[in-house]
């Protein structure tokens, strides 16, 4: 019996026949309930299929990947022309030395520590000698004596002063060369993801001009993959089928077949008109030759292990180290590349 499509081709190609057919009475409902859920058409799709923007306007000057190729996360794969923000660079690194040099200076302040010593002697000898000789130093001699050691103590609090202005500027120049090393950083095309993509298309050609956002290149990642399909409303809630264990049947060449596991991982909220919903696993992917088994657009069949207990969410750390690479970028290297 074909089922009438009211989703759209996409929709229509993943829909799944539950293995029972219609639905059955009470008993079988409850026996059901604990067998294995066969969805016969499934369609797997890229978990990650994202276009590699570039971050900065110029000429691309190098691209460093082809069509077809499996990229490392974090490698190098096109850079921007970025001989002006070379330059910018070094000029921030020169500041931030010369900045960390002045800072590091303590000069002034051990002069005027040591000048307010002196003025504090000659203060004291002049009192001193008061006292025992009345009237041998003249009232304005002791008073400009007072004011000498007066000035040298205000003296140390301004070199203090500007040593701490200069730890100040230290740090400034410290971010402005940050900014300047982020700036070269984003004249590189880099793979984003966590773990290694291929390339499926390159957009621009060596030479040409692009702009921020432009897509320069689309990659997939293919280690794990999606597969959806559409399960019967009136035989399994979402929480019944929510986080099971699936099993993948491909069908390859010449009638080849492959097995494949996963787990659920989503179950969409709406019930289609049909009365199916769909529900979406990640399989684990394998290379065969260089070459992924599963790929996007393929159909198979997907078992639903209700016989089997629900797998436990990843944690918070599991969930992170599958997503994009974090895009801090040592400038260093990429100025010597440059070059």
């Amino acid at each position: 019996m074909q089922r009438p499509c009211f989703l759209g081709p996409l929709a229509c190609l993943a829909i799944g026949w539950l293995s029972w057919g219609t639905l059955p009475g009470g008993n079988s409902l409850a026996l059901a309930q604990h067998r294995p859920l066969k969805l016969e058409v499934c369609l797997v799709s890229a978990l990650y299929d994202i276009q590699v923007p570039a971050q900065q306007p110029g000429v691309l000057r190098e691209i460093h990947v082809r069509e077809g190729q499996h990229v490392r996360p974090g490698a190098l794969m096109a850079l921007v022309d970025d001989a002006s923000a070379q330059r910018a660079y070094r000029i921030a690194q020169i500041q931030y030395q010369q900045a960390a040099y002045e800072a590091e200076n303590d000069i002034d302040v051990r002069y005027a520590e040591a000048a307010a010593k002196v003025a504090k002697a000659e203060l004291d000898a002049a009192v001193l000698s008061n006292r025992k000789v009345p009237g041998a130093i003249n009232p304005s001699e002791i008073r400009r004596l007072q004011l000498a050691h007066h000035r040298a103590v205000l003296a140390i609090e301004q070199a203090r002063r500007d040593h701490q202005v200069a730890q100040f500027t230290k740090q400034i120049r410290q971010a402005e060369l940050q900014e300047a090393e982020d700036q070269l950083g984003r004249h590189r095309i880099t793979q984003p993801l966590a773990k290694t993509a291929i390339v499926v298309e390159i957009f621009k050609q060596l030479g040409e001009w692009v702009q921020p956002g432009d897509p320069v290149f689309r990659i997939m990642r293919l280690d794990r993959v999606r597969v959806d399909g559409f399960v019967d409303a009136r035989l399994f809630g979402p929480q019944e089928v929510q986080r099971r264990r699936v099993e993948v049947l491909a069908t390859l060449e010449r009638g080849r077949q492959e097995r494949f596991q996963g787990v659920i991982v989503a179950v969409h909220p709406v019930v289609q008109q049909d009365g199916h919903y769909r529900v979406r696993a990640e399989v684990e992917n394998r290379l065969e030759q260089g070459q992924w088994v599963l790929r996007p657009g393929h159909q198979v069949q997907m078992t639903i292990r209700m016989d089997l207990p629900p797998v436990p969410p990843p944690t918070q750390d599991q969930a992170a180290q599958e997503g994009l690479k974090p895009a801090r970028i040592n400038a260093a290297p990429a100025a010597h590349e440059s070059r």
